[in-house]
């Protein structure tokens, strides 16, 4: 119960109106302290190498987990028992006042420390430490406790194992945790400046070890990368393969002397720590590079003449070089090339010259260097170019501007420059390079076939010649008739009947080519089984019939190719619209389905035709003659009935006809069931139940009374008609007649004469009894009665009957 206080009314009843005055008596409940619970909590997270954690206080922080069922209770503090911490992680300390931090140190349960509310705690990471420490275990303590708490400089300690239920102590222990978040740190090079050289033209390799670098974060994750101490990048003979830490390369004579570079090592965060690296390329002799001769021409048929001054190159600049041939034909003098004395070159024969000079330099150990030099001899003219009628034969459409062919003219003097141009009229339709005699299209050229197939023009080919030689040809250009147009199917869409028949064209598929001259092969796209095509005439006609149901869907597709002689196609996907037909009708039905035997006019009701065709129209004729069609309904014809000798199941057949043009006739049936009717006139059920109401009454003797009088003849029509049914059941003794022995039955029946009632009778009764029982009415069964007379004779003995029963009662 809570602390507030209550009343409690008593008063005696002795359970006869006794009742005694009221007496009040107040319950005080005094309240007891329960001991808090506690659950985990959480520091803030606390960033690596962080030397000053800011804390928290234990009241904003602890006081999230502090849960206690007294009112108002406060934590006032926390009991620290266990310290799993190790030196690895860091070390957790409390704070009075946030100036000087205390280390938690060793606890235990029975030796715990106390912090008050107010004290500060806080997780001081060690050094790279970033994960969550080992968490302290603390119980906390409710504002009941009075005792001191730790301050900077006395511990104050307490055995938590003696807590109880009802002190300030919580009895489990709970975790005060935190997380110390990473910091990336800088990689840290573990070797100083280093110092290597290599010769002029000698491989380098040099291997950077990977412990000269580390990373307490993540030493795997390290990039290698070397530059040059002005921060470029290294020189193009120097590389490093940053994953084996090789930096290789082959200086030449350009990279001799000192290079500076710098040996970097960059984490992910792009942090790194850098070693000097100084390399020395010394200088070696080196091979002359080249031979360069100026005035490399020799005129044709020329002896003993000046060709041309040779230069060397020699990547050392200190060298001088010179010059040797094997050629007799030519001399050096120093370093100028002749024509050796009685020496001729002729250019038909040798149209260039590769000479072999062989440049040395004045190096120790001599290096040479081989040198080709092409020299060209100069042509006399001596001959025409040799252009010959030529024909071109090209495609029409060809692209505008495109090339037809290159006429050729060669020249006997093969250093001359043959050069081409128009003669007479220039042609409409083309161009011709002057350089290379190449005849092309001119940009808006259209060459057809159908309208023209040839053209001529004359060109001149002239060489470069003093004096100048010509030739002029004619030029024949044919036109090459191609086939440049895919057909066009123009047939997008058709229509189909869905009672049309196969094989039977019932439409045409139209295509164009404008290839003059072009026979199309017609072809439907596989897979396709519904269709067939004539390939020649595009005919369409159907594979079977039954194929498509416009109720179904009325549209399908298909995919028709038209491809011409030299195999170009066109396809289009043709919609084939499904044109409704007359489906036929596919069942009559009748909301009555069973008729009585032996009753004749029987309205079966409206006849249903069953139609995939909506709103059809029919007429309907039946084949069975004991029924009728009348305004749509099945009828039993007039005087005709079903037989109770007629099977039970009883299948009327008709003709159904659709109205309207082109309207055909269907076959159908019409399921009826017989109900057995042997006495139409007759109460199946129990005959001496003349109104078919209630029991056997003198009511049913009545009916009977009153039938005759309007019916002297008695005459029951059979069959009977069944606008009568809902008139009485007549003929009680099933003799098929109207006449007072039925009423004799009903009434042996009412006066008694056997303990059984017949089904649906009332009061006492008696079997039915033969027509001879009417003596026991009349007296004399040989007196013809009148109705009306026997009617009071049975109602007089009937109620003679019930006075008696009354009085025997």
């Amino acid at each position: 119960p809570s602390a507030t206080p209550r009343d409690i009314t008593l008063f005696l009843d002795n359970g006869n109106n006794g009742v005694s005055n009221l007496a009040v008596a107040r319950m005080t409940v005094v309240p007891v302290n329960d001991s808090p619970l506690m659950e985990d909590v959480s520091l803030a997270e606390v960033i690596e190498d962080t030397q000053d954690p800011a804390g928290a206080r234990i009241s904003t922080t602890v006081t999230i987990g502090f849960l206690d069922v007294d009112q108002n209770a406060v934590l006032s503090g926390i009991a620290v028992t266990a310290n799993p911490a190790l030196a690895s992680e860091g070390v957790w300390e409390y704070s009075v006042d946030r100036t000087v931090w205390v280390s938690i140190g060793t606890v235990s349960p029975t030796a715990s420390l106390l912090l008050s509310r107010n004290t500060w705690i806080r997780f001081k990471p060690a050094s790279n430490f970033d994960a969550v420490p080992a968490p302290l275990s603390i119980r906390g303590i409710d504002e009941t406790y009075l005792g001191a708490f730790s301050t900077r400089t006395v511990r104050t300690r307490f055995d938590v194992t003696q807590a109880v239920a009802n002190g300030p102590f919580s009895l489990s222990d709970t975790l005060l945790d935190t997380r110390v978040l990473p910091v990336n740190d800088a990689p840290v090079a573990q070797v100083g400046p280093r110092s290597i050289t290599v010769d002029e033209d000698s491989l380098l390799t040099f291997n950077i070890d990977s412990t000269w670098f580390t990373d307490v974060d993540d030493p795997n994750s390290l990039l290698l990368s070397v530059v040059q101490s002005n921060g470029q990048d290294l020189p193009a003979w120097l590389t490093l393969n940053a994953l084996t830490g090789v930096l290789s390369g082959t200086p030449t004579n350009d990279n001799v002397g000192d290079l500076n570079l710098v040996i970097r090592s960059s984490d992910p965060a792009g942090l790194s720590a850098e070693i000097p690296l100084f390399l020395t390329v010394f200088n070696t002799n080196d091979t002359p590079t080249g031979v360069v001769l100026v005035g490399n021409n020799v005129t044709e048929n020329s002896s003993n003449v000046f060709v041309g001054t040779l230069f060397g190159s020699d990547p050392d600049s200190t060298d001088t070089v010179s010059f040797s041939i094997s050629d007799s034909r030519f001399q050096i003098r120093g370093n100028q090339l002749f024509v050796a004395p009685g020496q001729a070159i002729n250019f038909e024969q040798t149209p260039f010259i590769n000479l072999n000079v062989r440049v040395t330099d004045s190096g120790s150990p001599a290096l040479f260097f081989d040198q080709n030099i092409r020299l060209n001899v100069i042509d006399v003219n001596e001959f025409a170019p040799a252009l010959r009628p030529t024909t071109i034969r090209i495609p029409e459409n060809l692209p505008a501007a495109s090339a037809a062919g290159t006429l050729l003219a060669p020249d006997g003097d093969s250093a001359q420059r043959v050069r081409y141009r128009f003669v007479g009229t220039p042609p409409t339709m083309f161009t011709i390079n002057p350089e290379t005699g190449l005849v092309s299209l001119k940009t808006d050229a259209v060459l057809n076939f159908e309208t023209t197939d040839s053209f001529q023009f004359f060109v001149e080919a002239f060489d470069s010649g003093a004096p100048q030689l010509a030739t002029t040809a004619s030029v024949n250009v044919m036109i090459e008739d191609v086939n440049e147009y895919d057909p066009v199917i123009t047939t997008e869409s058709i229509s189909l009947s869905e009672s049309q028949p196969p094989d039977v064209v019932f439409a045409t598929i139209q295509a164009t080519d404008l290839d003059v001259r072009q026979t199309l092969v017609y072809s439907l796209v596989a897979p396709e089984s519904r269709f067939t095509i004539n390939s020649l005439t595009g005919g369409l006609s159907l594979v079977r019939g039954g194929l498509f149901d416009y109720e179904q869907s009325t549209t399908t597709t298909l995919t028709v190719r038209a491809t011409d002689p030299a195999g170009r196609f066109a396809e289009q996907i043709v919609t084939v619209n499904i044109v409704d037909a007359n489906d036929p009708p596919t069942a009559a039905t009748i909301p009555v389905t069973s008729v009585l035997a032996n009753v004749t006019g029987v309205d079966l009701g409206l006849i249903t035709i069953s139609d995939q065709d909506a709103g059809q129209a029919y007429t309907i004729q039946v084949l069975d003659d004991r029924f009728m069609v009348l305004n749509g309904r099945l009828l039993l014809a007039p005087g005709k009935y079903v037989s109770d000798s007629d099977p039970a199941n009883l299948v009327i057949p008709i003709i159904v006809k659709v109205l309207g043009p082109n309207g055909l006739s269907y076959p159908l049936t019409i399921n009826i069931s017989r109900i057995s009717n042997p006495k139409p006139w007759q109460n199946p059920t129990n005959p001496l139940n003349v109104d078919g109401i209630g029991g056997v009454d003198p009511l049913d003797v009545l009916d009977l009374v009153n039938a005759i009088n309007s019916n002297r003849q008695g005459v029951l029509p059979s069959p009977r008609p069944s606008s009568t049914l809902n008139e009485s059941y007549y003929d009680v003794d099933g003799d098929g007649s109207l006449n007072p022995l039925d009423v004799l039955a009903v009434v042996n029946f009412l006066n008694g004469g056997s303990n059984a009632l017949p089904p649906g009778g009332e009061g006492e009764g008696a079997a039915l009894r033969s027509p001879s029982d009417l003596s026991v009415v009349s007296g004399d069964k040989d007196e013809q009665l009148d109705a009306s007379s026997l009617w009071l004779a049975a109602f007089n003995q009937l109620e003679e009957e019930r006075q008696g029963t009354r009085r025997r009662r």
